[in-house]
C-alpha cells in the first residue's frame, strides 16, 4: 500500500506533488493563519522546479481556499490551516473571494440582512490586513416600494400597505449599512471600492451571489406566517404572510477553476445573464 501510494506521488505533476506537499505543512501548523509561504524562487530551489511550476502549485491552494493571491513583493499569505471542502459555508466562500485581486460581488437580494452579516468576517479581515485585495467591486439588486404589492401581506387584511412598507425599508436600511461598511474600507485607504445599488420592481423568488464571476450562492425566498410589529411605537404583533430567506441555506455552484462541474459553469453563466440583462434594462438607480 505504502509503496503504491509513494509510486502515485511519484507519477503525479510536479505542481501537485508541490501543492501536496504545501497542504500538508499547512496542516501540521508549520504555516499558520496570516503567515506567509515561502517565495517562490526558494520553494523552486527546494523542489528543483521552475517558478511557473511553482505558480501553478499556489494557484491549487488559492482555489482551495487556503491562501490568498500573491501580491508584489509578497508571498501567498495563509487564510486557513484546514482545505476547504467542496461544500463550503457561505462565510468560506466569502473569505476564498476576497483573497482575490480584483474582488467582484453581484447581489440580487430583497433586504441583504444576512448578506451584510456575513460579509463582516471578510471585511474585518481587509481592515486587519489578512486580506489584502486592491479593489472591491459591488453591484446590489434589491426592489423598489412597488414589488412588494402581493408579498408581505397581513393574513386577514391583505390590502394593507404596512407590511409592504415595513420590508422596504428594511431592505434600504441595510443597503445603507452595506453601503457606509464599504465605503468606510475605502475611507481607511486599503482598498479601492466601487458600490452601486439598483431596484427593480420585481420581487425576487431567489436571492444570489455571484463572486468573482466563478461562483455563486443560490437560495430560495419562501412564504411563511409570521407576527411582526408595524406601527412606530406600538408593540402590538400582527399576522402576516412573509417573505423569509434568513433561514435558507445557501447552495453553492463553482466553476471549472474550482473543480466545479460543467453543469455549475452553465449554471453560474446564467445566473450572470440574468443579472446583467436586468442591471442594464430596467433597473434604476437606488435613491437610499
Amino acid at each position: 500500500m505504502h509503496q503504491a501510494a509513494a509510486e502515485d506521488d511519484a507519477r503525479a505533476p510536479a505542481f501537485q506533488r508541490i501543492a501536496d506537499d504545501l497542504r500538508r505543512r499547512i496542516s501540521e501548523g508549520e504555516f499558520a493563519d496570516d503567515t506567509t509561504l515561502p517565495t517562490q524562487e526558494s520553494l523552486a530551489d527546494q523542489h528543483h522546479v521552475s517558478r511557473p511550476t511553482v505558480q501553478r502549485a499556489i494557484d491549487l491552494l488559492r482555489k482551495d481556499g487556503l491562501v490568498d493571491a500573491p501580491k508584489k513583493g509578497r508571498p501567498p499569505k495563509v487564510l486557513r490551516t484546514t482545505p476547504a471542502s467542496d461544500d463550503l459555508a457561505p462565510v468560506d466562500c466569502l473569505m476564498r473571494a476576497f483573497g482575490e485581486e480584483d474582488v467582484t460581488l453581484d447581489v440580487v437580494s430583497v433586504t441583504m440582512q444576512s448578506l451584510v452579516s456575513t460579509l463582516k468576517e471578510p471585511f474585518q479581515a481587509v481592515s486587519r490586513g489578512s486580506l489584502t485585495p486592491a479593489s472591491i467591486t459591488v453591484r446590489a439588486l434589491i426592489p423598489r416600494r412597488s414589488a412588494f404589492e402581493d408579498l408581505p401581506q397581513l393574513i386577514q387584511q391583505p390590502q394593507d400597505r404596512r407590511p409592504g412598507d415595513r420590508l422596504h425599508e428594511i431592505g434600504n436600511s441595510f443597503a445603507r449599512v452595506l453601503w457606509a461598511d464599504l465605503n468606510h474600507l475605502e475611507e481607511s485607504g486599503q482598498v479601492k471600492v466601487s458600490v452601486r445599488i439598483k431596484t427593480t420592481g420585481q420581487l425576487p423568488g431567489h436571492k444570489f451571489y455571484i463572486l468573482n464571476s466563478a461562483e455563486v450562492l443560490f437560495g430560495a425566498y419562501t412564504v411563511q406566517p409570521n407576527e411582526v410589529p408595524l406601527d412606530p411605537g406600538s408593540e402590538r404583533r400582527h399576522a402576516i404572510y412573509d417573505v423569509r430567506g434568513m433561514e435558507t441555506p445557501l447552495l453553492h455552484f463553482h466553476g471549472t477553476e474550482y473543480g466545479g462541474s460543467t453543469h455549475d459553469a452553465a449554471f453560474i453563466d446564467q445566473q450572470r445573464a440574468w443579472f446583467e440583462t436586468r442591471w442594464q434594462t430596467i433597473a434604476v438607480r437606488w435613491s437610499g
